[in-house]
């Protein structure tokens, strides 16, 4: 998604403080209030939990690493 955000930035021609700031939300992990709605309506909340925390724990590895693959802009 953050790779996808990139390249739609440029093609529409954003500003730099924008790309930037795109990006790093398009990179950040799930947000933890879904869980409270998977507890709410009996969505599965164990499987839901189990994968907003592997979300967390991804963005602590990919986000440096986008931010370092894409330095540039």
């Amino acid at each position: 998604k953050p790779v996808l955000v990139y390249f739609l930035d440029i093609r529409f021609h954003e500003p730099h403080i924008d790309k930037q700031v795109s990006f790093l939300l398009a990179s950040m992990p799930s947000a933890p209030f879904i869980a409270v709605y998977a507890v709410r309506y009996n969505a599965n909340p164990s499987l839901t939990s189990s994968l907003i925390a592997s979300t967390l724990i991804l963005s602590a590895i990919t986000i440096p690493s986008l931010l370092w693959a894409f330095k540039s802009f």
